[in-house]
C-alpha cells in the first residue's frame, strides 16, 4: 500500500509539473506575440484558486509532492496573469 501511496504522490507532483510547463508555453506565446487578446483573467484567477486551494491541501496533509507542483503552477499562472494584465 505504501509504494501505491508514493505512486500517487509522485504522478500528482509530474501533473503539477506539467501543467506549469503547459501554463509556461501560453507565457512564451504572450511574450511573443505582444498582445492578450482572447485571454480572460477570470480562468486565470479561476486557476490560481484552484491551485492555492490544492497547495493548503497539501500543508494540511504534509505532501510536499503536491505543495511542489502546484507552487511551480501558480508561478507560471502568476506570470501569465501579469503579461495579460501587461498586454491589456
Amino acid at each position: 500500500m505504501e509504494r501505491l501511496r508514493r505512486a500517487i504522490q509522485f504522478c500528482v507532483a509530474i501533473a503539477g509539473f506539467l501543467n506549469a510547463g503547459a501554463i509556461g508555453l501560453h507565457a512564451f506565446d504572450l511574450l511573443e506575440a505582444k498582445t492578450s487578446a482572447g485571454d480572460t483573467l477570470a480562468m486565470y484567477f479561476v486557476f490560481l484558486f484552484i491551485q492555492l486551494s490544492l497547495v493548503a491541501n497539501a500543508a494540511i496533509h504534509k505532501d510536499k509532492w503536491q505543495a511542489s507542483g502546484m507552487i511551480a503552477s501558480m508561478v507560471t499562472t502568476v506570470w501569465v496573469t501579469s503579461l495579460i494584465i501587461l498586454y491589456r
